[in-house]
C-alpha cells in the first residue's frame, strides 16, 4: 500500500478572459497507507483539482505532490480513479468495461475475464457481466465503475464525488457497500464529498477546506469503531463539530 504527500500544493488558473485565479493554496497533507480520508468543502474550494493533480491529469502551480516519495507528474497504474459520473462505455457490456484497461495493459483474455468476474463478484453485479449500462440503475453503474477501478489493482483509489448523484437510499447502501468493499481490498482511499454526514461515515480523516481559494480549515480525525452507525452519539458529535464551518 502506498503514501501520498502533498507540500505547500497551490493551483492557479487563467480564466478566458486572462484572470487568474487561485482555486488552491498552500495545501499540507499525509496520508498513510490504508487511511480513507475524505476532503469535504464547497463547490470551487479545490477538492477535484487535488484528485485531478493526484491522478496525474493536472499539475499544481506550486509544491510538490508525491507517491512513496516519487513527485507524480503523469498518470500511474497505482493511481485509479471513480468519477461523479459512471463513463462507461455504452457499447460494451459491463464485463468488457471493467476489462478495458486489462486490454490496454495487454493482459491476455483469460485473465482479464477472471479478474473482471472476481471484481464483478466483490461489487455484487456477477450476475450482470453480459449486461449493458443502459440495463444498469445508477447505483450499480457506479459498481461497474469501482469495479473498473479496481480491477487494475491501484494502490491509490481517488473516488470523486462517486454517489452525487444517485438517491438518498440509494447513497446510504452505496457507503455501506463501500466500506465492506475498502475492508476487503484494504486500499488507500482520497474521497471527495459535499455530504458532511457522508465523510464522517466514512472516512478515518475528514479534511475541511475553506472556500476559494481552497486552505485546509482543519483535519478531523474520526475515532469511531467500524461499522459505524450513523446514529451513535459520537458520529453526531463529530458531524456537529464538522458543521460549523458550513
Amino acid at each position: 500500500m502506498s503514501k501520498l504527500e502533498y507540500e505547500n500544493v497551490s493551483k492557479q488558473f487563467l480564466t478566458t478572459r486572462g484572470k487568474s485565479v487561485v482555486a488552491l493554496k498552500d495545501f499540507n497533507l499525509t496520508v498513510e497507507a490504508g487511511e480513507f480520508v475524505c476532503l469535504l468543502g464547497k463547490s470551487g474550494c479545490g477538492k477535484t483539482t487535488v484528485l485531478r493533480m493526484t491522478a496525474g491529469l493536472d499539475s499544481s502551480t506550486s509544491g510538490l505532490i508525491t507517491l512513496n516519495g516519487k513527485g507524480i507528474t503523469d498518470p500511474d497504474p497505482k493511481v485509479g480513479i471513480v468519477f461523479q459520473e459512471d463513463r462507461l462505455f455504452p457499447w460494451r457490456t459491463i464485463q468488457r468495461n471493467v476489462e478495458f484497461g486489462l486490454e490496454l495493459a495487454g493482459v491476455n483474455r483469460q485473465g482479464r475475464t477472471e479478474k473482471a468476474l472476481h471484481y464483478l463478484d466483490l461489487v455484487g453485479l456477477s450476475g450482470f457481466a453480459n449486461s449493458h449500462p443502459h440495463e444498469l440503475s445508477g447505483g450499480m453503474k457506479q459498481r461497474a465503475s469501482i469495479a473498473r477501478a479496481l480491477v487494475n489493482e491501484p494502490e491509490i483509489l481517488l473516488m470523486d464525488e462517486p454517489f452525487g448523484a444517485l438517491d438518498a437510499q440509494t447513497r446510504q447502501q452505496m457507503q455501506e457497500e463501500l466500506m465492506r468493499i475498502c475492508a476487503n481490498e484494504q486500499r488507500t482511499v482520497m474521497f471527495v464529498t459535499h455530504s458532511v454526514d457522508e465523510a464522517v461515515f466514512l472516512g478515518d480523516k475528514v479534511v475541511v477546506l475553506t472556500p476559494s481559494p481552497g486552505r485546509i480549515a482543519e483535519i478531523v480525525e474520526i475515532d469511531a469503531p467500524r461499522p459505524r452507525d450513523r446514529t451513535a452519539p459520537e458520529v453526531i458529535q463529530y458531524v456537529r463539530r464538522i458543521m460549523a464551518y458550513f
